[in-house]
């Protein structure tokens, strides 16, 4: 780790030029996500992979977040967060879908986002997006 004069580690610069600690910052938002979506599944933590072991909620040994990374990790592949493309099908399994098995009209249409961020030439992106359960 380089030190600058003042003592503080000092942000290294990836080939890209974005710091380095980006990209820990955005593992950790991913990171936490997971884990809040697998915290709020389970009422009163009954069931929750991590009942007993301690989580973020309890005081939580500083050797205890490999594991506690790899049960969120575990869980969330067990429990992944559905498309709007799969919303979609599931409510209209015979809707007409292009070439590239995406719908031929925006997502927006049908309410799932307010504005449409892409154009729509990038409907793949939108339809991809992860949808809220009810």
């Amino acid at each position: 780790m380089d030190i600058s004069r003042t003592g503080v580690p000092a942000r290294r610069r990836t080939v890209s030029g974005k710091d380095e600690r980006e990209g820990q910052v955005m593992e950790f938002k991913e990171f936490y996500q997971k884990y809040r979506k697998m915290c709020e599944s389970y009422k009163d933590c009954e069931g929750c992979p991590r009942d007993y072991k301690g989580c973020l909620d309890s005081r939580l040994e500083l050797n205890d977040l490999d594991e506690l990374e790899n049960d969120v990790e575990q869980w969330s592949k067990e429990h992944p967060q559905r498309t709007r493309l799969q919303d979609l099908l599931e409510k209209y399994p015979s809707v007409k879908l292009n070439r590239s098995g995406y719908p031929t009209f925006c997502c927006q249409a049908l309410g799932y986002c307010v504005e449409c961020l892409h154009g729509c030439n990038e409907c793949k992106a939108c339809w991809n997006m992860p949808v809220e359960d009810e």
